[in-house]
Protein backbone atom coordinates (compact mmCIF):
# COMPACT_ATOMS: atom_id res chain seq x y z
CA UNK A 1 0.00 0.00 0.00
CA UNK A 2 1.29 3.42 -0.89
CA UNK A 3 1.95 5.86 1.95
CA UNK A 4 2.53 9.59 2.09
CA UNK A 5 6.07 10.88 1.59
CA UNK A 6 7.83 12.43 4.58
CA UNK A 7 8.90 16.04 4.20
CA UNK A 8 11.68 15.80 6.77
CA UNK A 9 14.15 15.68 3.88
CA UNK A 10 14.67 19.18 2.52
CA UNK A 11 17.96 19.42 0.71
CA UNK A 12 19.03 22.05 -1.81
CA UNK A 13 22.32 21.91 -3.70
CA UNK A 14 24.05 23.68 -6.54
CA UNK A 15 27.10 23.47 -8.77
CA UNK A 16 28.53 26.04 -11.16
CA UNK A 17 27.88 25.30 -14.82
CA UNK A 18 31.01 25.07 -16.95
CA UNK A 19 28.78 24.98 -20.05
CA UNK A 20 25.92 27.45 -19.74
CA UNK A 21 22.60 25.61 -19.45
CA UNK A 22 24.22 22.18 -18.93
CA UNK A 23 23.66 20.89 -15.40
CA UNK A 24 26.87 19.46 -13.85
CA UNK A 25 26.88 15.72 -13.17
CA UNK A 26 26.83 16.15 -9.40
CA UNK A 27 26.12 18.87 -6.81
CA UNK A 28 29.07 20.69 -5.28
CA UNK A 29 27.54 22.53 -2.31
CA UNK A 30 24.59 21.55 -0.14
CA UNK A 31 22.19 23.73 1.86
CA UNK A 32 19.38 23.01 4.27
CA UNK A 33 16.18 24.92 3.53
CA UNK A 34 12.88 25.62 5.23
CA UNK A 35 9.37 24.45 4.33
CA UNK A 36 8.58 27.94 3.02
CA UNK A 37 11.39 27.65 0.44
CA UNK A 38 10.91 25.94 -2.89
CA UNK A 39 11.63 25.90 -6.59
CA UNK A 40 8.33 25.73 -8.44
CA UNK A 41 8.50 24.63 -12.06
CA UNK A 42 5.36 25.72 -13.87
CA UNK A 43 3.88 25.76 -17.34
CA UNK A 44 1.34 28.31 -18.48
CA UNK A 45 -1.78 27.39 -20.42
CA UNK A 46 -2.81 29.33 -23.52
CA UNK A 47 -6.59 29.56 -23.52
CA UNK A 48 -8.67 29.23 -26.67
CA UNK A 49 -11.27 32.05 -26.45
CA UNK A 50 -12.91 31.42 -29.81
CA UNK A 51 -16.71 30.92 -29.91
CA UNK A 52 -17.93 27.84 -31.78
CA UNK A 53 -21.67 27.82 -31.20
CA UNK A 54 -21.45 25.88 -27.92
CA UNK A 55 -21.65 27.33 -24.45
CA UNK A 56 -18.26 25.99 -23.34
CA UNK A 57 -14.55 26.77 -23.50
CA UNK A 58 -12.35 24.56 -25.66
CA UNK A 59 -9.18 23.03 -24.13
CA UNK A 60 -6.07 25.23 -23.84
CA UNK A 61 -2.68 24.52 -25.38
CA UNK A 62 0.62 24.37 -23.45
CA UNK A 63 2.43 27.68 -23.12
CA UNK A 64 5.79 28.74 -21.68
CA UNK A 65 7.56 26.96 -18.82
CA UNK A 66 10.05 28.23 -16.27
CA UNK A 67 11.38 27.58 -12.80
CA UNK A 68 11.07 30.17 -10.04
CA UNK A 69 11.91 29.85 -6.40
CA UNK A 70 13.08 31.31 -3.15
CA UNK A 71 15.72 30.20 -0.68
CA UNK A 72 16.06 31.74 2.78
CA UNK A 73 19.00 30.57 4.88
CA UNK A 74 21.14 31.82 7.77
CA UNK A 75 24.03 33.79 6.30
CA UNK A 76 27.33 31.93 6.50
CA UNK A 77 30.47 33.40 4.97
CA UNK A 78 31.36 29.93 3.66
CA UNK A 79 28.16 29.41 1.68
CA UNK A 80 26.72 32.73 0.45
CA UNK A 81 29.44 33.43 -2.13
CA UNK A 82 27.72 31.38 -4.85
CA UNK A 83 24.62 33.56 -4.56
CA UNK A 84 26.67 36.77 -4.68
CA UNK A 85 28.40 35.43 -7.79
CA UNK A 86 25.06 34.72 -9.50
CA UNK A 87 23.76 38.13 -8.44
CA UNK A 88 26.77 40.33 -9.23
CA UNK A 89 29.37 38.37 -11.17
CA UNK A 90 32.82 36.95 -10.60
CA UNK A 91 34.73 38.63 -7.76
CA UNK A 92 38.34 39.73 -7.47
CA UNK A 93 39.82 37.32 -4.92
CA UNK A 94 42.90 38.22 -2.88
CA UNK A 95 44.53 35.99 -0.30
CA UNK A 96 44.79 37.66 3.11
CA UNK A 97 48.14 37.76 4.90
CA UNK A 98 47.34 35.71 7.99
CA UNK A 99 50.05 33.24 9.10
CA UNK A 100 51.85 34.93 11.98
CA UNK A 101 55.22 33.71 13.25
CA UNK A 102 56.01 35.08 16.71
CA UNK A 103 59.54 35.24 18.15
CA UNK A 104 60.17 32.50 20.74
CA UNK A 105 56.52 31.40 20.53
CA UNK A 106 56.02 29.46 17.28
CA UNK A 107 59.14 30.18 15.23
CA UNK A 108 61.25 27.01 15.65
CA UNK A 109 61.54 23.66 13.84
CA UNK A 110 63.48 20.76 15.41
CA UNK A 111 64.15 17.84 13.07
CA UNK A 112 66.41 14.82 12.56
CA UNK A 113 68.08 13.88 9.27
CA UNK A 114 70.79 11.49 8.04
CA UNK A 115 69.42 8.91 10.52
CA UNK A 116 70.71 10.55 13.71
CA UNK A 117 71.70 14.15 12.98
CA UNK A 118 69.53 16.62 14.88
CA UNK A 119 69.06 20.10 13.50
CA UNK A 120 67.08 23.17 14.44
CA UNK A 121 66.05 26.26 12.50
CA UNK A 122 64.18 29.47 13.19
CA UNK A 123 61.72 31.18 10.85
CA UNK A 124 61.89 34.96 10.78
CA UNK A 125 58.97 36.44 12.77
CA UNK A 126 56.28 38.18 10.73
CA UNK A 127 52.88 37.69 9.11
CA UNK A 128 52.85 35.90 5.77
CA UNK A 129 50.82 34.39 2.99
CA UNK A 130 51.17 30.60 3.04
CA UNK A 131 52.18 30.39 -0.63
CA UNK A 132 51.76 27.20 -2.63
CA UNK A 133 55.38 26.03 -2.86
CA UNK A 134 58.70 27.28 -1.54
CA UNK A 135 59.18 28.97 -4.92
CA UNK A 136 56.66 31.63 -3.83
CA UNK A 137 58.96 34.37 -2.61
CA UNK A 138 58.14 35.86 0.79
CA UNK A 139 55.64 33.14 1.67
CA UNK A 140 55.64 30.94 4.76
CA UNK A 141 56.48 27.97 2.49
CA UNK A 142 59.55 29.83 1.19
CA UNK A 143 60.73 30.97 4.61
CA UNK A 144 60.34 27.56 6.27
CA UNK A 145 62.07 25.86 3.34
CA UNK A 146 64.96 28.34 3.41
CA UNK A 147 65.43 27.88 7.17
CA UNK A 148 65.37 24.05 6.97
CA UNK A 149 67.42 23.88 3.75
CA UNK A 150 70.16 26.00 5.34
CA UNK A 151 70.58 23.20 7.93
CA UNK A 152 69.93 20.21 5.64
CA UNK A 153 70.36 20.68 1.89
CA UNK A 154 68.39 17.48 1.21
CA UNK A 155 65.17 19.26 2.13
CA UNK A 156 63.52 19.49 -1.30
CA UNK A 157 60.09 20.99 -0.78
CA UNK A 158 57.71 22.80 1.53
CA UNK A 159 54.24 23.07 -0.04
CA UNK A 160 50.72 24.12 0.93
CA UNK A 161 47.36 23.01 -0.51
CA UNK A 162 44.71 25.72 -0.71
CA UNK A 163 42.13 22.96 -1.18
CA UNK A 164 42.89 20.93 1.94
CA UNK A 165 44.64 23.58 4.07
CA UNK A 166 47.54 21.19 4.71
CA UNK A 167 51.31 21.77 4.58
CA UNK A 168 53.74 19.12 3.26
CA UNK A 169 57.50 18.90 4.03
CA UNK A 170 59.66 16.65 1.83
CA UNK A 171 63.28 15.43 1.98
CA UNK A 172 65.20 13.40 -0.57
CA UNK A 173 67.36 10.43 0.41
CA UNK A 174 67.12 8.99 3.90
CA UNK A 175 64.17 9.52 6.19
CA UNK A 176 63.31 12.73 7.97
CA UNK A 177 61.95 13.06 11.50
CA UNK A 178 60.03 16.12 12.66
CA UNK A 179 60.59 16.40 16.41
CA UNK A 180 57.40 18.26 17.37
CA UNK A 181 56.93 16.21 20.54
CA UNK A 182 60.48 15.70 21.87
CA UNK A 183 62.56 18.44 20.27
CA UNK A 184 64.61 20.75 22.48
CA UNK A 185 62.52 23.71 21.30
CA UNK A 186 59.12 22.01 21.39
CA UNK A 187 57.71 24.81 23.58
CA UNK A 188 58.16 27.24 20.70
CA UNK A 189 57.52 24.85 17.82
CA UNK A 190 55.98 25.99 14.54
CA UNK A 191 53.92 22.77 14.39
CA UNK A 192 50.49 24.22 15.23
CA UNK A 193 50.89 27.08 12.75
CA UNK A 194 51.51 24.63 9.90
CA UNK A 195 48.85 22.12 10.94
CA UNK A 196 50.79 19.37 12.73
CA UNK A 197 49.98 17.84 16.11
CA UNK A 198 52.56 18.25 18.90
CA UNK A 199 53.95 14.75 18.37
CA UNK A 200 57.06 13.44 16.59
CA UNK A 201 56.69 12.49 12.92
CA UNK A 202 59.08 9.63 12.10
CA UNK A 203 59.87 6.96 9.51
CA UNK A 204 59.09 8.84 6.27
CA UNK A 205 60.73 11.19 3.81
CA UNK A 206 57.64 13.40 3.46
CA UNK A 207 54.99 14.50 5.93
CA UNK A 208 51.63 16.19 5.43
CA UNK A 209 49.89 17.95 8.30
CA UNK A 210 46.69 16.52 9.75
CA UNK A 211 45.06 19.76 10.87
CA UNK A 212 43.63 22.02 8.16
CA UNK A 213 44.84 25.60 8.50
CA UNK A 214 42.81 27.39 5.88
CA UNK A 215 44.15 30.59 4.40
CA UNK A 216 41.49 33.34 4.40
CA UNK A 217 40.72 35.07 1.12
CA UNK A 218 38.91 38.35 0.50
CA UNK A 219 36.43 38.24 -2.40
CA UNK A 220 35.37 41.67 -3.68
CA UNK A 221 32.13 41.73 -5.71
CA UNK A 222 31.59 44.91 -7.72
CA UNK A 223 28.81 45.34 -10.33
CA UNK A 224 30.18 45.23 -13.85
CA UNK A 225 28.72 46.03 -17.26
CA UNK A 226 28.05 42.48 -18.45
CA UNK A 227 24.48 41.17 -18.56
CA UNK A 228 25.21 37.44 -18.76
CA UNK A 229 26.05 36.51 -15.17
CA UNK A 230 27.38 33.12 -13.97
CA UNK A 231 24.86 30.26 -14.02
CA UNK A 232 24.49 27.24 -11.77
CA UNK A 233 22.74 23.91 -11.77
CA UNK A 234 20.22 23.61 -8.94
CA UNK A 235 19.24 20.33 -7.28
CA UNK A 236 16.43 19.56 -4.83
CA UNK A 237 15.72 16.41 -2.82
CA UNK A 238 12.14 16.41 -1.58
CA UNK A 239 12.20 12.87 -0.17
CA UNK A 240 10.08 11.26 -2.88
CA UNK A 241 12.27 12.36 -5.77
CA UNK A 242 15.24 14.46 -6.74
CA UNK A 243 15.08 17.13 -9.42
CA UNK A 244 17.69 19.15 -11.26
CA UNK A 245 17.28 22.58 -12.83
CA UNK A 246 19.48 24.00 -15.57
CA UNK A 247 20.71 27.56 -16.05
CA UNK A 248 19.96 28.61 -12.48
CA UNK A 249 20.42 32.27 -11.59
CA UNK A 250 19.30 34.72 -8.93
CA UNK A 251 17.58 38.04 -9.54
CA UNK A 252 17.53 39.42 -6.00
CA UNK A 253 19.26 38.86 -2.69
CA UNK A 254 18.17 40.36 0.62
CA UNK A 255 20.43 40.43 3.67
CA UNK A 256 18.84 41.24 7.01
CA UNK A 257 19.80 41.36 10.64
CA UNK A 258 18.13 42.29 13.89
CA UNK A 259 18.84 42.06 17.59
CA UNK A 260 16.84 38.86 18.01
CA UNK A 261 18.60 36.28 15.83
CA UNK A 262 20.81 35.32 12.93
CA UNK A 263 21.84 37.38 9.93
CA UNK A 264 19.68 35.97 7.13
CA UNK A 265 20.03 35.78 3.36
CA UNK A 266 17.03 35.39 1.05
CA UNK A 267 17.54 34.78 -2.67
CA UNK A 268 14.99 34.86 -5.51
CA UNK A 269 15.87 32.06 -7.95
CA UNK A 270 15.15 31.50 -11.64
CA UNK A 271 15.81 28.34 -13.65
CA UNK A 272 15.43 27.33 -17.27
CA UNK A 273 14.35 23.67 -17.23
CA UNK A 274 13.52 20.77 -14.91
CA UNK A 275 14.56 17.11 -15.14
CA UNK A 276 14.84 14.08 -12.87
CA UNK A 277 18.20 13.73 -11.14
CA UNK A 278 19.57 10.21 -10.74
CA UNK A 279 23.26 10.85 -10.05
CA UNK A 280 25.26 10.51 -6.86
CA UNK A 281 23.72 12.27 -3.87
CA UNK A 282 26.06 12.50 -0.89
CA UNK A 283 25.21 15.64 1.08
CA UNK A 284 28.11 17.22 2.93
CA UNK A 285 27.52 20.42 4.86
CA UNK A 286 30.87 22.14 5.32
CA UNK A 287 29.71 25.29 7.07
CA UNK A 288 31.30 28.17 8.90
CA UNK A 289 29.52 29.74 11.89
CA UNK A 290 26.28 31.62 11.21
CA UNK A 291 26.89 35.37 11.13
CA UNK A 292 25.16 36.78 14.21
CA UNK A 293 23.50 40.09 15.09
CA UNK A 294 25.97 40.74 17.90
CA UNK A 295 28.82 40.65 15.37
CA UNK A 296 27.19 43.39 13.24
CA UNK A 297 28.37 46.95 12.93
CA UNK A 298 26.53 49.63 10.96
CA UNK A 299 28.77 52.47 9.84
CA UNK A 300 27.01 55.72 8.96
CA UNK A 301 28.95 58.38 7.03
CA UNK A 302 32.14 56.35 7.40
CA UNK A 303 32.14 55.47 11.07
CA UNK A 304 30.18 53.52 13.64
CA UNK A 305 28.24 55.62 16.18
CA UNK A 306 29.97 55.92 19.56
CA UNK A 307 26.77 54.53 21.04
CA UNK A 308 25.26 51.81 18.80
CA UNK A 309 21.70 52.76 17.86
CA UNK A 310 20.60 50.35 15.08
CA UNK A 311 18.01 47.76 16.09
CA UNK A 312 17.68 46.04 12.70
CA UNK A 313 18.67 46.47 9.06
CA UNK A 314 18.08 45.08 5.58
CA UNK A 315 19.97 45.51 2.32
CA UNK A 316 18.33 44.44 -0.93
CA UNK A 317 20.35 44.01 -4.13
CA UNK A 318 18.62 43.44 -7.48
CA UNK A 319 20.34 42.87 -10.83
CA UNK A 320 17.38 43.31 -13.19
CA UNK A 321 17.50 39.66 -14.27
CA UNK A 322 14.80 38.76 -16.79
CA UNK A 323 14.03 35.74 -18.98
CA UNK A 324 15.15 36.04 -22.61
CA UNK A 325 12.46 34.43 -24.79
CA UNK A 326 12.99 34.77 -28.53
CA UNK A 327 11.12 32.61 -31.04
CA UNK A 328 13.45 29.67 -30.56
CA UNK A 329 11.39 26.47 -30.93
CA UNK A 330 11.39 25.86 -27.18
CA UNK A 331 8.90 26.62 -24.44
CA UNK A 332 11.40 27.63 -21.76
CA UNK A 333 13.61 30.77 -21.78
CA UNK A 334 16.71 30.62 -23.94
CA UNK A 335 18.67 32.48 -21.25
CA UNK A 336 18.37 34.82 -18.28
CA UNK A 337 19.99 38.22 -18.74
CA UNK A 338 20.62 41.00 -16.23
CA UNK A 339 19.13 43.75 -18.34
CA UNK A 340 19.30 46.07 -15.34
CA UNK A 341 19.47 48.49 -13.89
CA UNK A 342 21.31 47.17 -10.85
CA UNK A 343 19.61 48.45 -7.69
CA UNK A 344 20.51 48.54 -4.00
CA UNK A 345 18.16 49.71 -1.27
CA UNK A 346 17.33 48.94 2.31
CA UNK A 347 15.98 49.95 5.66
CA UNK A 348 16.99 50.40 9.28
CA UNK A 349 15.14 50.63 12.55
CA UNK A 350 17.13 52.99 14.75
CA UNK A 351 16.90 54.56 18.17
CA UNK A 352 17.37 58.34 18.02
CA UNK A 353 20.59 59.54 19.62
CA UNK A 354 20.85 62.78 17.66
CA UNK A 355 19.36 64.37 14.55
CA UNK A 356 22.48 64.46 12.35
CA UNK A 357 21.26 61.85 9.87
CA UNK A 358 17.65 63.00 9.95
CA UNK A 359 18.86 66.46 8.94
CA UNK A 360 20.38 64.84 5.83
CA UNK A 361 16.99 63.33 5.04
CA UNK A 362 15.30 66.74 5.33
CA UNK A 363 18.01 68.36 3.21
CA UNK A 364 17.97 65.57 0.62
CA UNK A 365 21.74 65.20 0.91
CA UNK A 366 23.82 62.06 0.63
CA UNK A 367 25.38 59.76 3.20
CA UNK A 368 27.25 56.47 3.08
CA UNK A 369 26.11 53.30 4.82
CA UNK A 370 28.13 50.17 5.51
CA UNK A 371 26.90 46.95 7.10
CA UNK A 372 29.80 44.92 8.48
CA UNK A 373 29.28 41.45 9.93
CA UNK A 374 32.58 40.02 11.17
CA UNK A 375 32.22 36.74 13.05
CA UNK A 376 33.85 36.36 16.44
CA UNK A 377 35.12 32.99 15.15
CA UNK A 378 38.16 33.06 12.91
CA UNK A 379 39.46 31.49 9.74
CA UNK A 380 42.64 29.69 10.87
CA UNK A 381 42.48 31.54 14.19
CA UNK A 382 43.57 34.81 12.61
CA UNK A 383 40.99 36.54 10.42
CA UNK A 384 37.19 36.60 10.89
CA UNK A 385 34.60 35.12 8.58
CA UNK A 386 32.93 38.29 7.38
CA UNK A 387 30.54 40.06 5.04
CA UNK A 388 30.87 43.78 4.31
CA UNK A 389 28.19 45.63 2.31
CA UNK A 390 29.28 49.15 1.34
CA UNK A 391 26.83 51.68 -0.14
CA UNK A 392 28.78 54.82 -1.02
CA UNK A 393 25.95 57.18 -1.97
CA UNK A 394 22.63 56.75 -0.12
CA UNK A 395 19.62 59.04 0.06
CA UNK A 396 17.08 58.56 2.83
CA UNK A 397 13.56 57.99 1.51
CA UNK A 398 11.88 58.14 4.92
CA UNK A 399 13.05 59.09 8.42
CA UNK A 400 9.98 59.42 10.65
CA UNK A 401 9.83 59.93 14.40
CA UNK A 402 8.24 56.98 16.14
CA UNK A 403 8.05 54.68 19.13
CA UNK A 404 10.51 51.78 19.25
CA UNK A 405 10.22 49.67 22.41
CA UNK A 406 9.27 52.75 24.38
CA UNK A 407 12.18 54.75 23.03
CA UNK A 408 12.22 57.50 20.40
CA UNK A 409 13.10 55.83 17.13
CA UNK A 410 12.52 55.65 13.40
CA UNK A 411 11.89 53.18 10.62
CA UNK A 412 14.33 54.51 8.05
CA UNK A 413 14.40 53.56 4.36
CA UNK A 414 17.11 54.41 1.86
CA UNK A 415 18.15 54.00 -1.78
CA UNK A 416 21.70 53.68 -3.10
CA UNK A 417 22.91 55.54 -6.18
CA UNK A 418 25.96 55.33 -8.42
CA UNK A 419 28.94 57.16 -6.93
CA UNK A 420 31.15 58.81 -9.55
CA UNK A 421 34.03 59.14 -7.09
CA UNK A 422 34.29 55.42 -6.38
CA UNK A 423 32.86 54.38 -9.79
CA UNK A 424 30.35 51.95 -8.28
CA UNK A 425 26.86 51.50 -6.93
CA UNK A 426 27.99 49.31 -4.05
CA UNK A 427 30.74 46.96 -2.93
CA UNK A 428 30.26 43.53 -1.35
CA UNK A 429 33.31 41.99 0.32
CA UNK A 430 33.18 38.41 1.54
CA UNK A 431 36.01 36.90 3.57
CA UNK A 432 36.18 33.14 3.94
CA UNK A 433 38.38 30.11 3.37
CA UNK A 434 37.55 29.67 -0.34
CA UNK A 435 40.54 30.47 -2.53
CA UNK A 436 38.40 31.55 -5.52
CA UNK A 437 34.96 31.44 -7.18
Amino acid sequence: MSVATSIEIRQFALAKESVRGTVPAAPAYFYGFDKSDEIAYTRSLLEDPAKRGVNAIYPPTPGSEQGTGKLKIPARASSIGEFLQMLIGNPVSTEVVSFTVVLNTNDTMDFMYNVNTVGSCVVTPGTYLPGTTHADAGSLCALLYAAMHAVDTAITEVAYSHTTGLFTITRSGTVLSLLFGTGTNKAKSICALIGFAAADQTGLAAYTGTIAVMSPTSHVFTPGTGIQLPSYGFYINRGMSKKQYGLGVTSKVVFSGDNQGHIMMEADLLAQSEAAYSGAWTPSYSESPILEFYDSTVKVAGSAPATPNVKSWTVTIENGMKPFKPLSQQAYPQDFLAAGPMKASGSMVIYFMDETERAKFIAGSTTSLEMVVASSQMVNGTKPWSLDLMLDDCRYKAFPFGDEDGYLGAKVSFEAYYNAGTSRLFLATLQNARSAY
